[in-house]
Order: structure tokens, then C-alpha cells, then sequence
């Protein structure tokens, strides 16, 4: 009994602690199944703090000065004093140019802007020169070089006869005559009728040349009858005519009166200067030299023993030396010398930024560089160079003698230019062979060359007249027949690119005389573009009219 007791008392133990097991699980259970009704936790945007924010932040490169504070108070360029900038200076043309910046104001200075429009010599506004003139000549107030009497010479588009002031605008080959166009011109071709010239003729120096009866050539001196050839006013040839000159010997007692004869002769003993008898070896100009100094505001200069005058005041100017040339000049005032970032050339005020060794040249960025005859690289801008092969001044275009890569090289500084000259507007060759009519009266006046530029002519030709320019890829690697047929007086040649000059022309052929034929033969590698220029023969007057084209080749 006692024993089953205890074994009662042990199973019930054991009953009680299952019981009290299985109620406490069952708890477990009830409670994993009761809803959370807890609210989510709030967003606050801060990492949280019991699981580590694994997130890389952006890299900042820049390491700012954090105690720096910019600081662009009245200025208006120059450093803000954090390593920054208040801002750029605008120079000549528009372009930057921070040299302009007052390092101590930190504003822009006022650019001194060389001005050369209608001038070929004298100052150009900034302390330098827009060019000079030659011997016996000197450069009058408008710019323009002038000889001692005030006369200012005219050679523009002409290569021979008189400049206007007694003198010669240049001499002909001898096989060739100066005609009332002032141009040298070989008179006509070689077994035509009349060596090529018309009815209407035409005019050597005073004579008249005319093809008459029988295809037989006809020559009439009108100087031996006091006259002179011209074109006749109807526009259809030329004659002999009567020219009524009013001699202008007025305060002259020597030289030309302008109509052929003589205001005078002068004394074995004297020379005639300005139209002046002086004595030989006579300087009337004391201790005024020849390049000129300063007198209070007046510049004076002496030229052929006589002293001129130029006040300039009048201009609103002051009478300074440009150190550079040695020379005195009427310069503009107030002047600040502008030589940052350069080491030659004028600086802008009558001074000088330097002088070049004799192997340099003063670039047009105002920099010694060395000279390299046929490449415009360092010479955008610079000065007309006297022997050298080929130019890069702003007038080598109007002067047909640009080296070939000044478009490549000088782009920006010429870009109106090389635009013009460029062939942008060329009309295109169509499948060859090619015909095709048009009329260069539509055209424009931006071609021509020089003498001695485009093989097969000598002369000067083009000039003054407007073209039409056509353009070309060879098929193929052939010998190409380019055929011209014009109703006016007109020229042909061809060009491997533009603009014009002696390292791109290719060949050209002139005719005198119109409704006639020219030719030019080209040998064109496969591929390659060629420029056909149908142009007027004249460089002073606009020659122009219809016409017929044909582009051809022998496979």
C-alpha cells in the first residue's frame, strides 16, 4: 500500500507536470497568432542606429576652400580670390582677351583697334603703321602715298601707262603693248584674221588697230594727229578722237602741265622738284630729316628738300616717334602701352614691345617667330613683307598673292575673307561630258590674278570683272577638256582650290576679243576636285555676258 501510494503520488506529479508543459506551449502558440498592433515605426531620414547604413555617398572631387568667400565686388573681371574668375575682357573683334584686365582695378581696359580701311600707309590708330610708301613719296593726312607735289599716284588695277603723276605704272615684255586699259596684252593670236582683232579694234597706247577689207589688219597712229584712242561713246569700238586739255601749271614753272607738254624748263644748274626749278644739292629744310619730328603738335617732314607740313591737332592727335621704324607720326592720345603677352612690334602708343632677330619675323600676335618664306603659320595679320613669295596681309586677297594656306592657318583672323575666296558658291559640273549656258552678269566680282599667276597667260586678268565659278570630281584619272564659247571679251582658267594664286591656278587661256573660243587641257587625278572660273578679261571695269561651257575628258 504505501508502495502504490508512492507510485500514485508519483503518476500524478507526472500528470500535473505534462498538464502545466502542454497549457504553456498552447500559451506560446496564442500569442505568435495575436495581431501586431503596434504603429510602424516613422521615417525621420536618419540612418538607423541598430543596423549599420551600408550606402556609399557620392565622391566630391572638388575640395573647396570652405573658408574662402569670392569675392567680385566692383569688378568686372580678374580673380574672385578663391582661385574663380569676376569675369573676361572683350578686345578687338570681340575676341577674349584677358591681357585687358587692370590687374590692379580688375576692369577692362579699352582695346586700341588698328583701323587701315582706305588707307595703304601712315597710323593705323594704335601706334603702328598701315603701311609705307616708297621712295619719293610720302603719306599724305588721308592715308594715301602722295609724291611731292600732292599728287597721288594710280596703279590700281593696271600694270602699265601713266600713274596719273608723270610716272609709269610699269613697263610691258616686248612682245606686248599697253592698251587704253593700262594692262600689257600680246595683240592677238597667230594665224586668225587680223592676229584676232574685230571691226570694232582696239586701242594700243594712241594707236588704233582694226581688222578692215580682206580680213587685212589696219594700224592708225592718232597721236600723229594730236588725238588719242578711246572708246567711242555708243559702246561700239574705238576711234581716234579730240581731247580738249586745259594745261595746270598754276605755281609751277617746270615739269607736266598735264597735257603733254611742259610748264617749264629748268636751268643746267637746277632740278625741277613739285614743279619747282631748285638748284642741285639746294636742301631748303635745315634740320627738318627725311623721317620726319616733332615741332609742339606739328609733324614736319622733309621730302625732296622741301619741309611739309601736317598739324595734328586738327585730327585730334598728338606728333610723337614710333621707336620700331624710327619715324615721326600723328598718333592718337592718352595712350596706355599695350605689350602684355607680346615682345615685338609697336605697343599701341608710339613705343615699342621689342625688336625681332634678323632670321624673325613680327607676327601679327605681335610674337618673334621664325620666318618661313611660303607659309603664313605665325603671320596671320602681319605686315606686307617686301621679296617674299607670297603675303599674308588683309590685302593679299584684294592682290591675288595669298600663300596657299592662309585659310588654313588664318582662318579666324580672315574669315570673311576666306569665306569669299573659298568656292563655296560654285556651280556643279554634271555628269561629263557636260554643256550647259548661263550669263555672268548674275555673278560676282571676287576673282582674278596676277601677272605671271596662272600658267598659259602673263598678264593680269580678271580683276574688275564677274565670274562664274564651276566645280568638279573626276571620275577618273584622265586628261580633261574644258571648252568656253562667249558672247563678251572673256578669260578661263582653273584652280585646284581658291583663292587664287600662283600655287593654285592650274592653267588659263585668253582670247582678245569676244564670240570667240578658249580652251584649257587639265591632267585630273581620279577623284580630285577642280574649280573652272569663267571670268571678263578687265581688272578695272566689269566685263561680263552670256555664255557656253562644255566639260569633257579622254578615258
Amino acid at each position: 500500500m504505501p508502495t502504490r501510494t508512492k507510485c500514485k503520488q508519483w503518476l500524478m506529479c507526472l500528470l500535473i507536470t505534462v498538464g502545466l508543459m502542454a497549457a504553456g506551449c498552447a500559451a506560446k502558440r496564442t500569442i505568435q497568432s495575436v495581431p501586431d498592433t503596434a504603429p510602424p515605426p516613422v521615417d525621420t531620414g536618419q540612418p538607423d542606429t541598430t543596423t549599420p547604413d551600408t550606402t556609399q555617398p557620392p565622391i566630391d572631387t572638388a575640395i573647396p576652400d570652405a573658408g574662402c568667400v569670392p569675392n567680385c565686388a566692383g569688378k568686372t573681371c580678374g580673380s574672385n580670390g578663391c582661385g574663380g574668375s569676376c569675369g573676361t575682357c572683350l578686345g578687338c573683334n570681340n575676341v577674349v582677351d584677358d591681357t585687358l584686365c587692370d590687374p590692379v582695378t580688375n576692369a577692362c581696359n579699352t582695346p586700341c583697334c588698328p583701323n587701315c580701311e582706305g588707307k595703304i600707309c601712315g597710323d593705323d590708330g594704335c601706334g603702328g603703321l598701315c603701311g609705307q610708301c616708297g621712295q619719293n613719296m610720302f603719306c599724305n593726312t588721308a592715308g594715301q602715298c602722295a609724291d611731292s607735289s600732292g599728287c597721288i599716284p594710280s596703279c590700281t588695277n593696271k600694270q602699265c601707262g601713266d600713274n596719273g603723276c608723270g610716272f609709269s605704272c610699269g613697263e610691258c615684255l616686248s612682245n606686248q603693248v599697253c592698251n587704253n586699259q593700262f594692262q600689257c596684252i600680246t595683240p592677238g593670236a597667230p594665224g586668225e584674221p587680223c592676229n584676232g582683232i574685230t571691226f570694232d579694234g582696239l586701242c594700243l597706247a594712241d594707236k588704233l588697230l582694226y581688222c578692215g577689207a580682206n580680213d587685212s589688219l589696219f594700224e592708225v597712229d592718232c597721236a600723229a594727229q594730236g588725238k588719242k584712242c578711246l572708246p567711242q561713246e555708243n559702246g561700239t569700238g574705238f576711234s581716234c578722237q579730240t581731247v580738249t586739255c586745259v594745261p595746270q601749271c598754276a605755281g609751277q614753272n617746270c615739269g607736266d602741265d598735264g597735257c603733254g607738254g611742259s610748264c617749264g624748263t629748268c636751268q643746267g644748274n637746277e632740278t625741277c622738284q613739285a614743279g619747282v626749278c631748285t638748284p642741285n644739292n639746294a636742301n631748303n629744310c635745315g634740320n627738318v630729316p627725311t623721317s620726319g619730328m616733332c615741332v609742339a603738335n606739328v609733324l614736319k617732314k622733309c621730302v625732296n628738300g622741301i619741309v611739309q607740313e601736317e598739324d595734328c591737332a586738327a585730327d585730334g592727335k598728338v606728333c610723337s616717334v614710333e621707336p620700331q621704324f624710327n619715324i615721326a607720326l600723328c598718333q592718337s592720345p592718352n595712350c596706355t602701352p599695350q605689350c602684355n603677352n607680346k615682345n615685338c612690334g609697336s605697343d599701341g602708343c608710339g613705343g615699342s614691345c621689342g625688336t625681332c632677330a634678323a632670321d624673325e619675323t613680327c607676327s601679327g600676335a605681335q610674337q618673334c617667330v621664325a620666318t618661313t618664306d611660303g607659309s603664313c603659320a605665325g603671320l596671320c595679320n602681319s605686315l606686307f613683307v617686301s621679296g617674299a613669295s607670297c603675303q599674308c596681309d588683309a590685302l593679299c586677297f584684294q592682290n591675288s598673292d595669298c600663300c596657299t594656306d592662309i585659310c588654313t592657318v588664318c582662318a579666324t583672323e580672315y574669315a570673311s575673307s576666306c569665306a569669299d575666296a573659298s568656292c563655296e558658291s560654285s556651280f556643279d559640273v554634271g555628269p561629263l561630258p557636260f554643256t550647259t549656258s548661263n550669263d555672268t552678269a548674275t555673278g560676282s566680282n571676287l576673282y582674278g590674278f596676277d601677272t605671271n599667276t596662272c600658267p598659259g597667260e602673263t598678264a593680269s586678268l580678271g580683276g574688275g570683272s564677274s565670274e562664274h565659278v564651276w566645280s568638279f570630281t573626276a571620275p577618273t584619272t584622265a586628261l580633261y577638256l574644258v571648252t568656253l564659247e562667249a558672247e563678251y571679251d572673256s578669260i578661263l582658267y582653273a584652280l585646284s582650290s581658291c583663292p587664287v594664286s600662283s600655287g593654285t591656278c592650274l592653267t588659263a587661256h585668253d582670247e582678245i576679243g569676244a564670240n570667240l573660243t578658249e580652251f584649257i587641257t587639265i591632267d585630273v587625278q581620279a577623284n580630285q576636285t577642280v574649280f573652272i572660273v569663267v571670268d571678263g578679261w578687265a581688272n578695272s571695269i566689269d566685263i561680263n555676258g552670256t555664255y557656253a561651257l562644255t566639260v569633257e575628258y579622254s578615258p
